[in-house]
């Protein structure tokens, strides 16, 4: 006790005392209580924050909510945290704090969300970021969120997302006017493949006007067919679909107009198309991060070399890429600035091999046939003087066996 006068004063003393006791009252059936010794010693006059406040009874003595230090600038902000707390249902942020600015509400297993999942009544003005992330949510409702009109930033990471079929419902971002920030990395259930489509109609419907950055990392998608898949969000300044699958990758860049980043990192991208490049170098002051992506530096790679020393695009890292695979083998884990453009060569497939073979025969029989053919008409156009000469040749050698014929028979006889 003189421990804490000295440290904080005696009205420091008072408010710790209350928090302690409206703790214990709300968590008397609990086996522990809801505050920390180290929270009473750091109470100091001096100290600029206020005590966190209890959470109300909903949320099971669980969470924290009050201010705190929050932000790259330690600003102090109204934070309910409810982390790792092992919740099944989302039934208490329906009684969430009014004053709440940042909600984290993660580490939980929610595969469903209800309708209206912060409650009817309450409007939550201060209330900028939401963080939901890996509570195995399944399901959000075109319902679910209402009275978010002022937040800025939806964090959904690490969930498990359907968006076909029956679990479909394209409106899931409608409420959030003014989000500028939406977060889905690894947010999709791995057991569905071909969801873009439908995520692009979700994004179409939900009106997402002011969306700047759009986190797509890690979802296993191999492409994105339709280069006009970003152009309903026309306030995007970022876009990161690193840590796919992809291997080249399209976009309209007429449709955004204040895109500045594009990141590709770790996908499986061996070289960029000509036409992805152009697409790339129509955005002024664009920035594209292609590190981790493993390029095959062959013939096929000429272009992109070309491309990575003249254009006007920044290139994240361009002097550290690396060659994985390529032709000669000794361009293989060469960065690809060190490898010259003469190095860049085409490996002969053996395919190309037996193509080239077969032509050869090809040729040869043709060659074979059409000698035949000429010897042909030559031996049909001179056919008599052939003949004639055969036969003044063959002349002598048939006057000669008849001449032996006659001998032998006149021997025959004279035996006789």
């Amino acid at each position: 006790m003189a421990a804490l006068q000295t440290q904080g004063g005696p009205r420091n003393l008072v408010q710790a005392l209350g928090l302690a006791t409206v703790t214990l009252f709300l968590c008397g059936n609990c086996p522990f209580v809801h505050c920390e010794m180290s929270e009473l010693k750091n109470v100091s006059s001096s100290h600029k924050s206020r005590l966190p406040s209890v959470c109300p009874a909903e949320f099971q003595g669980k969470c924290h909510c009050g201010e705190v230090p929050y932000g790259p600038q330690g600003k102090l902000t109204y934070v309910t945290n409810c982390t790792n707390t092992n919740f099944t249902d989302a039934v208490m942020l329906k009684e969430l704090p009014l004053e709440t600015e940042v909600l984290i509400f993660t580490g939980n297993h929610i595969p469903d969300l209800p309708f209206n999942v912060f409650g009817t009544a309450a409007f939550y003005s201060r209330l900028h970021i939401i963080d939901m992330s890996n509570n195995h949510i399944q399901s959000i409702k075109g319902k679910t969120f209402h009275h978010v009109k002022f937040v800025k930033k939806l964090v959904l990471n690490d969930n498990d997302l359907y968006i076909v079929s029956k679990d479909e419902h394209p409106r899931m971002f409608k409420n959030f006017y003014n989000l500028e920030e939406l977060h889905l990395k690894n947010a999709f259930t791995e057991k569905v493949s071909n969801y873009l489509y439908n995520l692009e109609v979700a994004f179409q419907d939900s009106q997402l006007d002011n969306l700047r950055v759009l986190n797509l990392e890690q979802n296993e998608f191999s492409s994105i067919l339709n280069e006009n898949f970003f152009c309903s969000m026309p306030s995007l300044t970022e876009i990161h679909v690193g840590g796919n699958r992809m291997k080249d990758f399209r976009l309209n860049s007429t449709c955004l107009p204040r895109l500045n980043l594009v990141d590709l990192s770790n996908n499986n991208i061996q070289g960029l198309k000509n036409s992805t490049m152009h697409l790339l170098d129509a955005v002024p002051g664009l920035e594209v991060n292609l590190t981790g992506n493993p390029f095959e530096c062959d013939c096929h790679l000429v272009d992109m070399y070309r491309w990575l020393a003249t254009t006007k695009t920044r290139v994240t890292g361009k002097e550290r890429f690396q060659c994985v695979t390529g032709f000669p083998p000794k361009n293989v884990r060469k960065l690809i600035s060190h490898v010259p453009l003469y190095d860049l060569e085409c490996p002969l497939k053996r395919t190309d091999f037996h193509g080239h073979l077969s032509a050869s025969y090809g040729v040869m029989v043709l060659i074979i046939v059409i000698c035949v053919v000429m010897v042909s008409l030559l031996v049909y156009r001179h056919r008599w003087a052939i003949y004639e000469f055969a036969r003044s040749w063959s002349q002598p050698i048939r006057n000669k066996m008849k001449y032996s014929s006659l001998d032998k028979r006149e021997e025959a006889e004279m035996e006789v």
